[in-house]
């Protein structure tokens, strides 16, 4: 659910320089919708919307949670012939909280088939198999970690400095094999438990290993099919454009200025059905 990475962990990659990834899946009680923009050549920051239906039990709007958060990555270095590419990261820095977590990735290539990426992750990313924080050594306050998600969608725009790699870390893995030119497939060990998820219920996690298979077309756009937990089915759609190279009148422009304005009206307000409770993704 995450582009570029795997099913749902980070890898070292990042878009090409300019370029704009926009996706939505689905699986279980959660709906995920983000936009990814390449704003230097090794720097990418993403906007996400989330929808987890049941995630605030007795809360407003029937308990689902309507989530915005920001993410950055920053790719330390290119992939060599002996070295992989070591990226950093920042998840929802600037949300509500509840995806919250931080990571150092390495993605190393072996052929043109195959991809094998090792990372470590804080915060969200710390749920399974967690250990001392190894940044310890250098100070205490690394040691815990605050509740960012305490103050709910209060919080959201506000930068929690304070937790930035601090707590218990957890190592993650995965790899990915190119099977053809169009259809690759990926494996990973997670170390995101979902674990708010799972305490209401609104998803049910059997395995940390999540599978993934994706078919990209020659327009761009890919694909995906995935098994979260080993039991929870989603699918999910990209599609990635170059907003600087115009292929067709009306075409991919057109529809990233759609979506452009989505995610501004998004940004600056939410509008909800009356009987259902949903956003209004309806573009003009």
């Amino acid at each position: 659910m995450w582009y570029p990475g795997l099913v749902d962990m980070p890898t070292a990659e990042v878009l090409p320089d300019g370029h704009v990834a926009l996706t939505t899946s689905m699986f279980g009680a959660t709906t995920r919708n983000t936009a990814t923009f390449q704003v230097l050549p090794k720097l990418y920051g993403t906007f996400r919307y989330a929808i987890v239906d049941d995630f605030d039990p007795g809360g407003p709007q029937d308990g689902t949670r309507y989530d915005r958060s920001f993410d950055l990555h920053y790719q330390i270095t290119d992939e060599t012939l002996r070295f992989p590419a070591l990226a950093v990261g920042l998840r929802d820095f600037g949300g509500t909280g509840i995806y919250s977590g931080e990571y150092f990735v390495g993605t190393k290539s072996f052929g043109s088939k195959l991809r094998v990426t090792g990372g470590m992750g804080w915060g969200r990313l710390a749920q399974r198999g967690s250990f001392s924080n190894p940044l310890g050594v250098v100070a205490d306050r690394f040691d815990t970690r605050p509740n960012v998600a305490a103050g709910g969608i209060n919080t959201t725009g506000q930068l929690d400095f304070g937790a930035w790699f601090r707590g218990p870390a957890a190592l993650f893995a995965g790899v990915e094999y190119q099977a053809t030119d169009r259809l690759s497939f990926q494996l990973e060990y997670s170390s995101d438990a979902y674990e708010r998820e799972q305490s209401v219920g609104a998803i049910d996690i059997k395995s940390p290993i999540n599978l993934g298979f994706n078919y990209s077309y020659p327009s761009g756009s890919n694909l995906r099919a995935f098994v979260i937990g080993g039991s929870e089915v989603g699918l999910q759609y990209s599609l990635i454009l170059n907003p600087a190279k115009r292929r067709a009148p009306g075409g991919r422009m057109q529809h990233l200025s759609h979506w452009c304005r989505a995610i501004k009206r998004c940004l600056q307000t939410t509008t909800f059905d009356s009987r259902h409770k949903r956003p209004e993704w309806t573009v003009p």
